[in-house]
């Protein structure tokens, strides 16, 4: 079948798919932020907007609710490291001027007992 018919050969197109994650913190209001985020990508200049950028709400994630964002841009790899640059650089910019949080993973520690809270040679517990 492969010899009879002509092949189309994916890697060779112009363009490309890419795609990043990006979390945000629960209190943020997901409409907004899905706005925010898009127009942040669709301003970014290495992305083909004529192709549209896709926001999803992807997942629950342990410290954020997470967003699937893909556009296209240039297919070689160095066009795809120059545009996940840009793009994520637009949205980080994007979301601090809105006051909207990318956090990073909250962690509490717990323990058994009782932890002394004064320094190595205070004598207080």
């Amino acid at each position: 079948m492969i010899f009879k018919n002509p092949v189309k050969i994916l890697t060779d197109e112009t363009l490309r798919r890419h795609e990043i994650v990006v979390g945000v913190s629960y209190d943020t209001d997901l409409d907004r932020a899905a706005e925010i985020i898009t127009k942040a990508v669709s301003g970014a200049e290495t992305v083909e907007t004529d192709r549209g950028v896709e926001v999803y709400a992807r997942e629950f994630n342990s410290s954020s609710v997470d967003y699937l964002v893909r556009w296209w841009s240039g297919a070689k790899p160095k066009e795809g490291w120059q545009t996940k640059d840009v793009v994520i650089r637009s949205i980080k910019r994007a979301l601090d001027d809105a006051g909207i949080e990318i956090p990073f993973p909250y962690i509490t520690h717990t323990f058994k007992e009782r932890v002394p809270l004064g320094g190595a040679n205070s004598s207080a517990d």
